[in-house]
């Protein structure tokens, strides 16, 4: 899921006077649009997660149009096939996922489909016709997955950072002979699902409506209201927060020689990654990323910062430390 999108379906829901006419239109159009009903997926209705793989339908690459006019993106997505190797990778990918996880998809997910010129790497969204929110898809950019799986977690998470030349995050989620495109995408693809699971077991608040997070679970650890918005319990200790902006690189007010204390800052927090610190939704998403891979699946997540290529700090998920029990115990239960 893509924070745009997130970020202003929940303000144009409230309905501010400050956007144009023609945007509440589009928001609508969205909203009740046929690509967000059961009726376009029912190929894949039943079939094992592995096989609800398949190129974008002109119904979904439509809503895809309208979504990335709504949020001002200048791509126009089009559909993709990937070719044989790639297919391989993704199903193998989704083939591998631990048994939890694949009865959640089974229950959940209504397909996984390719496209070119999204914008971004993967979108996640809900069904909403009938309006339960209780399957979704996924939508994946091929042309954003020709990574191994250490250097696209290490491209992420130092997106939010002018580069400095002297400072970088350099990721550890695969060991060497792990790391490569299938698992890339599998990582993508955990956190996508981790995005639709929460959506559907209510772990936070709908993105398609405005509610407290303190009314859920999930959200109600880290999260509060404060002047009619949502505010992370964590502001005062981490001001940096704000200021965060994923994938804005060298347009980021943030100088990648300011890492370490980014993530000094982090590390008082109970934020599973920065990723996870932007809002409700990757909160969730990047808790139920972590806890599959290192949990589940007895991976490393590990962001380690170099400085002028000398080790100087690092940060591991504090989701098994003490300040991470709450989440851990909600994941657990879900798990179960």
């Amino acid at each position: 899921m893509r924070t745009k999108t997130v970020v202003l379906l929940a303000v144009l829901a409230l309905g501010l006077c400050f956007f144009p006419v023609s945007s509440f239109a589009v928001f609508e159009e969205l909203v009740n649009h046929p690509a967000r009903a059961p009726e376009p997926y029912k190929e894949w209705a039943g079939k094992p997660p592995c096989e609800r793989i398949a190129p974008a339908p002109e119904i979904l690459v439509d809503y895809l149009k309208l979504d990335n006019k709504l949020n001002g993106y200048p791509e126009v997505p089009a559909t993709a096939k990937p070719d044989q190797a790639l297919l391989a990778d993704f199903q193998q990918a989704v083939k591998e996922l631990p048994e939890p996880v694949q009865a959640q998809l089974s229950k959940h997910l209504a397909g996984i489909f390719t496209v070119r010129d999204l914008g971004t790497t993967g979108l996640t969204e809900v069904l909403t016709i009938p309006e339960n929110e209780q399957m979704g898809f996924i939508v994946i950019d091929v042309d954003h997955i020709n990574q191994p799986a250490n250097e696209w977690a290490a491209m992420r998470a130092n997106s939010p950072f002018a580069p400095d030349g002297k400072t970088e995050i350099r990721a550890i989620v695969e060991t060497p002979e792990n790391n490569n495109r299938k698992q890339a995408i599998q990582n993508i693809l955990i956190h996508e699902i981790g995005h639709l699971v929460g959506a559907a077991v209510k772990a936070h608040p709908s993105w398609n409506k405005e509610a407290p997070p303190e009314d859920f679970s999930f959200s109600r650890i880290s999260w509060r209201s404060a002047d009619g918005k949502t505010v992370s319990k964590f502001d005062d200790i981490f001001p940096m927060r704000a200021k965060i902006r994923f994938y804005s690189l060298a347009d980021s007010s943030v100088s990648a020689s300011q890492i370490p204390e980014c993530y000094a800052q982090l590390e008082q927090t109970d934020f599973t990654s920065l990723y996870g610190a932007r809002n409700v939704w990757s909160d969730f998403a990047s808790a139920y990323t972590v806890y599959v891979h290192t949990v589940l699946q007895n991976k490393p997540w590990i962001m380690e910062i170099y400085t002028d290529g000398k080790k100087v700090g690092g940060f591991t998920s504090p989701l098994l430390k003490e300040q991470g029990k709450a989440k851990k115990d909600y994941l657990d239960a879900l798990f179960q």
